[in-house]
């Protein structure tokens, strides 16, 4: 039928029901494989999580991400979607960027480190750029923490913090044109290996999406 899609890949058929949802609402990416893993690309008016371990491929598949919306084109997105990244880390590569695709001189790069900034810039920034990348939201630090003294114990300081600064963030989210992406870090626990990703609850409730890569190289 219309909703069944076949796909070959390594030898093995993958069969996917795929809702009738229209074309605009979806932001291609350029790779059978990737379009596969996030179900179809990525999804507007919604926010994605990235998580994984240390060098399992987060940044790379956001910024993969960032040039495939620059490149989307439809009647709401004439001239593609305008791009924030949000350099937490400061590990922020212009010449990596382009090389992946990203039009260096169309995106917003935004060096705020802390909650309390991300969510104040963001509620601004809403409004002039359709999508941002946090990378990594689960790196940003809180106010109360940069405040404190090192032998003070400030448990769950960071969630509670995010709890707070999402709700402006969602207060000023477009419903028809904003796109979050949240690159998410992840811990394993070394007796039993379980992983856990560091954003928490928060962004467990409010991404509709969350993509967890294991090693991302064969990926990329």
């Amino acid at each position: 039928g219309k909703d069944l899609l076949v796909v070959l890949l390594s030898g093995t058929a993958w069969l996917f029901r795929c809702p009738s949802i229209p074309v605009a609402a979806w932001i291609a990416i350029h790779s059978l494989v990737r379009m596969l893993i996030t179900a179809g690309g990525i999804q507007l008016v919604c926010v994605t999580r990235l998580c994984g371990l240390p060098s399992s491929g987060k940044t790379c598949l956001a910024f993969i991400m960032m040039a495939a919306s620059q490149q989307q084109r439809s009647a709401l997105f004439p001239d593609g979607l305008t791009t924030c990244l949000w350099d937490v880390e400061g590990i922020w590569s212009e010449p990596y960027g382009a090389s992946i695709g990203i039009d260096t001189e169309k995106m917003g790069l935004n060096a705020a480190v802390t909650v309390e900034d991300i969510a104040a810039e963001m509620e601004l920034l809403l409004r002039s750029c359709h999508l941002h990348v946090v990378d990594s939201a689960s790196a940003a630090k809180t106010v109360d923490e940069l405040a404190a003294k090192p032998e003070d114990w400030l448990p769950m300081i960071e969630a509670r913090a995010w709890k707070r600064a999402w709700r402006r963030i969602e207060a000023k989210f477009d419903t028809a044109e904003n796109v979050i992406i949240l690159v998410d870090h992840m811990s394993e626990n070394y007796k039993t290996k379980q992983r856990k990703a560091q954003g928490g609850k928060v962004f467990d409730h409010a991404s509709s999406m969350s993509i967890e890569l294991s090693s991302g190289g064969w990926l990329f």
